[in-house]
């Protein structure tokens, strides 16, 4: 099996970290399904960009990696699939020490 989002922020969150740094995931049963998340040590991502890094082909402003690599493409893909699921993703900015993106999944039985 192939978790796009899990790819997705995984890759972004190891590019964007400090070297030697931590990327923490997180798998969490709730009532209704599984919790899943991805904590980063990187820069963070200031909050008046948060509403727009879901959209395709849209990099951080800030970001001196986002001139060479990427297309933007990621995060729009990764919300598409889990709107298809019924699902929403988060971001939390965690100042100087991070990003924290999040979602939950519905157990099918």
């Amino acid at each position: 099996y192939k978790c796009h989002w899990c790819k997705c922020h995984l890759d972004n969150a190891l590019r964007y970290s400090p070297p030697k740094s931590s990327v923490d995931i997180y798998l969490e049963n709730q009532a209704e399904g599984i919790a899943i998340k991805v904590v980063d040590s990187g820069p963070g991502i200031p909050e008046e960009q948060q509403a727009h890094i879901f959209e395709r082909y849209r990099r951080l402003s800030n970001d001196p990696k986002a001139a060479s690599t990427g297309t933007g493409l990621g995060l729009a893909i990764v919300k598409k699939i889990l709107d298809i699921h019924q699902a929403t993703i988060y971001v939390r900015n965690r100042p100087q020490r991070g990003a924290e993106f999040g979602f939950e999944l519905p157990v099918v039985v």
